[in-house]
């Protein structure tokens, strides 16, 4: 397990040789050498959000052979926690883990840590023999047991609608990589106050198909038969206003995490479109409509 390095500022970034800010890059991707030139070639960036929306475009329309390898790079869920980088041991929770594998006294914790182990590799095995890469998902702080739920369900995805999932969270993977060592650079004063409700999982179905979607670069999306819509929402909601709830016991300001997901479902009944990022941006701009204090809101789906 290596060490993250510090990210320069993106305010630097443009400055730095070429060697240095593929250097610089490859730990948000877990290397990626083929990827992250392509992105190194593409500067200057306005702010993080514009590195982020370039990697999206690039991940998306560069050639197969090196969207396999982007994915390739990043370990696979469940990997011996000394093979993989300081970033990696974080997000796939081994920091968390309280016994390391294989010395627990609790035989049953023992048992099915050693069950999870074997279920994960198999799934892992099953998914890429199914689609020919490796399986890449964002964590977003589900257990490992959580994952390998969510990659059964997986395996049977339309490969194309798959790899799009894949690669779209590798860049989200690597925003919130940034987010987290930007705030390691800024020193232990700086504060942000946020909570969520994470995997809410909403359904709609359509009597009619959607076709002649004209497809843009970022995607090749064209339409779907609609016989049913189905996404799997993170909600992360942030605001100085909910301090109070943790300094002073003051909960007037929080919305429970349970309302936020009645919240969701019942606007699912009145999305009137059919795409993932339709419904991601109707739901975040309903949230900030009925919560005018959420100064900030992430949302992040899969379907």
């Amino acid at each position: 397990m290596s060490e993250a390095p510090a990210v320069p500022p993106i305010t630097r970034i443009h400055e730095l040789g070429s060697d240095d800010l593929v250097q610089a890059l490859a730990q948000l991707f877990e290397g990626a050498p083929g990827f992250v030139a392509r992105l190194a070639l593409d500067r200057p960036f306005d702010s993080d959000a514009a590195l982020s929306e370039r990697a999206c475009v690039i991940a998306l329309t560069m050639p197969e052979s090196e969207q396999i390898e982007l994915l390739a790079a990043h370990p696979r869920i469940g990997a011996p926690p000394a093979t993989v980088s300081a970033l990696s041991f974080r997000e796939q929770g081994y920091d968390r883990d309280t016994v390391p594998a294989g010395v627990s006294d609790n035989t049953e914790e023992e048992a099915a840590r050693r069950q999870l182990a074997t279920d994960l590799e198999r799934l892992n095995a099953a998914y890429e023999a199914r689609f020919g890469f490796r399986f890449v998902i964002h964590v977003a702080g589900r257990s490992r047991a959580e994952i390998a739920r969510l990659m059964e369900g997986h395996l049977a995805a339309d490969r194309e609608v798959e790899k799009r999932r894949a690669l779209l969270d590798v860049v989200d993977i690597a925003r919130e990589r940034l987010m987290r060592l930007r705030g390691a650079e800024e020193g232990p004063l700086k504060t942000e106050i946020h909570y969520g409700k994470a995997a809410v999982s909403t359904y709609r179905t359509y009597a009619t198909p959607l076709r002649g979607v004209t497809p843009i670069p970022e995607s090749p999306f064209t339409g779907r038969g609609n016989v049913l819509f189905a996404a799997e929402l993170d909600v992360r909601v942030l605001g100085e206003g909910f301090l109070s709830a943790y300094t002073e016991g003051d909960n007037r300001q929080v919305v429970a995490t349970d309302t936020m997901k009645n919240f969701i479902h019942r606007e699912s009944m009145a999305f009137a479109g059919s795409t993932l990022e339709g419904w991601l941006f109707f739901i975040g701009r309903r949230f900030l409509e009925m919560y005018p204090h959420m100064e900030r809101l992430v949302v992040t789906g899969r379907e």
